[in-house]
């Protein structure tokens, strides 16, 4: 089964930052044949060779960021991506609503100090036990006592009829899966 989008990162943020590595990328790429063409200090096409190939690996995570979504589903589950590598599998069946919030923004420094972000909170039945808390990236947001909080500032914009969306999405998972696994279970009666 094919994953579904729910929630997307922040493009606006990612692709900002992609389009500042872009330019460095092209003026470093630029300094390289410049020094290349007319010749200069071989020192200096090392250095711009080496800034130029981190602002490609830079370039390189912002892309896989900005297509990274935040929640996503598939076959029963709820992929949170709250952390680097693999997202969280987490059973739509214990998915019980999606609310707003609000947080501190984590940005460094004390203009930020006070500032706040929207926040999407995904609570969790508390009877699963392995779903209680979970490491997260604190950028991206936390995890505690059966409750998921995204930070706003890497996701898509969040409003209060965005969330009831993802609220419909959700019940309808949620009818899809559970008269998927009453088939399935009607199917064993049979067999047996």
């Amino acid at each position: 089964m094919k994953r579904e989008t729910w929630l997307r990162a922040n493009r606006r943020i990612f692709g900002a930052a992609l389009a500042v590595y872009g330019v460095l990328a092209a003026l470093a790429l630029a300094a390289i044949v410049g020094l290349a063409w007319f010749g200069g200090p071989r020192w200096t096409l090392i250095v711009a060779s080496v800034i130029l190939a981190f602002l490609m690996l830079g370039v390189g995570w912002l892309g896989v960021q900005i297509s990274r979504p935040r929640l996503a589903y598939r076959a029963g589950e709820l992929l949170v991506y709250v952390r680097q590598g693999a997202p969280v599998r987490v059973p739509v069946a214990i998915v019980e609503c999606f609310l707003i919030g609000r947080a501190p923004t984590q940005f460094p420094g004390r203009k930020f100090a006070e500032s706040e972000t929207i926040t999407l909170v995904v609570r969790l039945s508390p009877r699963a036990e392995a779903f209680r808390q979970q490491p997260t990236d604190p950028r991206l947001g936390f995890w505690c006592d059966s409750h998921i909080t995204l930070r706003g500032t890497w996701c898509e914009p969040l409003s209060v009829p965005r969330v009831n969306e993802l609220n419909a999405q959700l019940a309808a998972a949620q009818r899809a899966n559970k008269s998927s696994s009453t088939a399935s279970n009607a199917r064993q009666d049979q067999s047996v």
